[in-house]
């Protein structure tokens, strides 16, 4: 399924590429760069990239482990839903998807695109509050962080090298801390799941 998906996604976008004509370059060069922004900017737009890459592949493996191995299907639809949360970061940060929607529909602001994905970050982590438990301490900060990086965003129109760095070191901070958050997470399914294993088979063993 992952496969499935980014080829279609990498389908969809030279779709894009041809009937816009916009140069291949565009959509496999930074945007930082292309626009002659600061060199740090690049790099960690492109470290965050990964880490959200990352990050939705261990909780869709995790999930589906989980669900092959062991039951617990709340457990398994909070790493499902963490990492379609994580696909979706993925997608915006990437192809800059609130800026080209604030821009394609104008009564849109950018803003309440933002607070969009924020909410349904949110309430997902709600949702599966006590699925996710103790690593829970991780996905908080993460949530400040992104806060902070939007609020620079929306709050300062220049584009000076502090600011910029502010609002992208912010972002890249949240996304870190995402990472180790589905990690944390990942790691205590597995564990559960072959503490039970192992239990199982001493029961079976002992009778």
């Amino acid at each position: 399924m992952p496969i499935i998906v980014t080829l279609l996604v990498f389908m969809v976008a030279l779709a894009v590429q041809q009937s816009k004509g916009i140069g291949l370059e565009m959509l496999t060069e930074d945007a930082g760069s292309l626009n002659g922004d600061a060199w740090f900017l690049g790099l960690i737009s492109t470290a965050g990239i990964c880490l959200l890459a990352a990050s939705a592949g261990i909780a869709f493996f995790a999930g589906n482990f989980r669900k092959k191995i062991h039951g617990g299907p709340r457990k398994t639809s909070a790493l499902v839903w963490l990492s379609l949360c994580s696909l979706m970061l993925l997608a915006d940060d990437s192809l800059m998807i609130h800026e080209t929607l604030a821009k394609t529909i104008p009564f849109i602001p950018e803003a309440v695109i933002q607070a969009l994905v924020g909410l349904i970050i949110i309430a997902t982590l709600l949702v599966f509050y006590r699925a996710i438990g103790p690593s829970f301490i991780y996905a908080a900060p993460a949530l400040v962080a992104w806060t902070v990086s939007v609020s620079a965003d929306m709050l300062s129109s220049e584009s000076m090298p502090t600011i910029l760095l502010i609002e992208d070191g912010s972002k890249l901070l949240g996304i870190i801390l995402w990472f180790v958050f589905i990690l944390d997470l990942a790691n205590r399914y597995f564990v559960d799941v072959i503490s039970a294993r192992s239990l199982s088979a001493q029961a079976v063993h002992r009778y």
